[in-house]
């Protein structure tokens, strides 16, 4: 269910953010690189006006730009409070999905084995959110269904689970 704001008593809460070094040395290289070799060769193609080599390396550095702010404002907020987990990715979904605590049939600690970030879906981890890392919460639900949320603050996460619901948290 989409709702605009948690509800109910807040017990945890974490924003993550991509700022992975190794991943912005790769996102800036990769911008770098190919604005360099544009930069060198276009103004001596004798075919090509300086104005449709200025228009093409303004083009390649905006799109850079845009790609590099979009991955710098990105946050997974992920909130749990007395009515269930709430998460959304900012600025994109204005509005958190909540799970409430009658929809999750078991949770469990897992790492997940993939280097891969951002949302997507795997076929044993259902819906997956992670940010960094390999840590985080797969939630089970009563039709079938399974989110898995990484996050940094494993057992701060893990913690207020336990407080909520004992007998469902297991650590593999």
């Amino acid at each position: 269910m989409k709702v605009w704001k948690p509800t109910g008593k807040i017990l945890f809460r974490e924003a993550q953010q991509f700022r992975q070094v190794w991943l912005w040395a790769i996102m800036i290289s990769g911008s770098v690189i190919p604005l360099a070799l544009v930069s060198v060769l276009l103004p001596q193609d004798k075919n090509i006006s300086w104005q449709e080599a200025f228009l093409t390396i303004a083009l390649i550095a905006g799109i850079s730009c845009i790609n590099m702010t979009a991955f710098y404002i990105t946050k997974l907020e992920t909130v749990v409070t007395e009515d269930g987990i709430f998460y959304r990715w900012r600025p994109y979904r204005k509005r958190y999905t909540r799970l409430s605590w009658e929809q999750i049939d078991k949770i469990t600690v897992k790492k997940y084995p993939y280097l891969k970030y951002g949302y997507h879906s795997n076929r044993d981890f259902g819906k997956v959110h992670t940010i960094d890392g390999n840590r985080g919460i797969l939630f089970e639900l009563v039709d079938g269904k399974r989110v898995y949320i990484g996050t940094q603050k494993l057992s701060a996460f893990q913690y207020t689970l336990e407080q909520i619901k004992p007998v469902m948290v297991e650590s593999k």
